[in-house]
């Protein structure tokens, strides 16, 4: 497979961590502690920054609009946790 195929299909390491990290920020919504939503929202927001600061890079083997997808989707998905995490506090506990 091509590196803009794997890109685009979100197969990446980078794309990895935000998928763990959207899972423990969404995993916080079936918890009723307040600790533990907080590791989870936590430990969501750290995967998602890592991600988000592995995952922007620009690579020059891709195309313009890959690498300004990349640095458009990445932030994107640490604004969701941190939505998730204020959702969390407020409508679901």
């Amino acid at each position: 497979m091509s590196k803009e195929l794997i890109e685009w299909l979100g197969l990446t390491g980078a794309d990895g961590l935000t998928y763990l990290g959207l899972a423990s920020a969404f995993a916080s919504y079936f918890v009723t502690s307040i600790p533990l939503d907080l590791f989870l929202l936590g430990t969501g927001l750290i995967l998602t920054l890592t991600a988000c600061a592995i995952g922007m890079k620009a690579d020059a083997g891709l195309s313009r609009l890959t690498n300004a997808m990349k640095m458009i989707s990445y932030p994107i998905w640490v604004l969701a946790v941190v939505i998730m995490g204020i959702s969390n506090f407020i409508r679901w506990n």
